[in-house]
């Protein structure tokens, strides 16, 4: 999860700015814009900026594309962008922006399976946010370390460390404007933990919630993260709990899942889901289509330099064979 919005303190940047950076986050977010169009549309207002020497604008062009590039997976372009930014959030003295920065590039670490690496970038972007008093900044960054914690196996510390993040967003949710997306995130991570604990009927909950929160968010990649998380809990069930609103079987989460990821170009989520799918394919004894799905996940991670996630879907691909 990374950072979008503007914070309020220390805030350098003139709604007049702001207004067209957050249309067209939002227009791509919700699929009205291709990433090609909105990185276009964002590297104009960069070079405006650029011309104008407005350092904290161009930062926040930057910022924004790098956010794109993290989404559809180029990560060493997201990084270079966040790299670029984080300079001129630096030159302008801005503290929290640096933070910021420093936070969207543990996401880009968590992705590539560098989870130590990004725990130590979420933990100083939280105390910086901490010693700032940006509740919303603290939050995001104690949830992408609990979302790092459960990669690493420790469960208990990613437990208290998304609890935290939901104490913290239920005390200031009115400030926060991404709110809704935080929770879906933080639900999505308790579904996670669960499922890794062996509790599917919690969950199923936690589950349910984010699907609830992403829906009222209205930003597709939150949807697809629902959706995958409903279709790994409902792998483990049997049966699936009645519910008129949602499928009956596995297969229709992850493509519902899939559909929202390719509707955002998301591809390293893309990537993710079908790995996940093909998990659930295997555990049901559906070998065949398992190693189709965990080859073509294997060949996305492959692209997008995910070392780690492709070792771990060619090994799963050989074990299903």
């Amino acid at each position: 999860m990374t950072t979008s919005s503007v914070p309020s303190p220390g805030n350098q940047i003139s709604a007049d700015f702001e207004a067209p950076c957050q249309q067209i986050m939002q227009a791509w977010s919700q699929a009205q814009l291709s990433a090609a169009e909105a990185l276009q549309r964002l590297q104009e207002l960069a070079k405006a900026a650029e011309e104008e020497q407005h350092t904290v604008h161009q930062g926040r062009a930057e910022h924004l594309m790098g956010n794109i590039h993290h989404t559809i997976g180029n990560l060493t372009t997201s990084s270079a962008h966040y790299e670029r930014a984080r300079r001129l959030y630096l030159r302008a003295n801005n503290r929290c922006r640096v933070a910021m920065m420093d936070m969207n590039m543990g996401e880009n670490h968590r992705l590539r399976g560098e989870f130590l690496r990004a725990r130590r970038l979420y933990r100083s972007a939280y105390e910086v946010a901490r010693d700032l008093r940006d509740v919303r900044l603290q939050t995001m960054s104690v949830v992408n370390e609990g979302l790092a914690l459960i990669s690493l196996k420790d469960y208990r510390a990613a437990r208290y460390a998304l609890q935290e993040g939901l104490h913290l967003l239920e005390q200031h949710a009115s400030a926060i404007a991404e709110a809704r997306h935080i929770y879906c995130y933080i639900y999505h991570g308790l579904a996670t933990l669960e499922l890794l604990v062996d509790k599917p009927e919690a969950a199923w909950n936690y589950a349910r919630l984010s699907l609830q929160y992403a829906t009222q968010d209205d930003q597709v990649l939150s949807v697809g993260l629902a959706w995958r998380a409903l279709g790994d809990v409902a792998t483990a069930l049997d049966p699936l709990p009645a519910d008129p609103e949602l499928p009956d079987n596995p297969d229709d989460f992850y493509r519902n899942a899939l559909d929202a990821f390719r509707e955002i170009q998301a591809e390293a989520e893309v990537g993710h889901t079908l790995f996940h799918h093909a998990k659930s394919l295997a555990v049901r004894g559906k070998r065949r289509p398992a190693a189709q799905l965990f080859r073509e996940a294997m060949v996305i991670f492959t692209r997008l330099g995910m070392t780690e996630d492709a070792a771990r879907a060619a090994e799963a691909q050989l074990s299903v064979m």
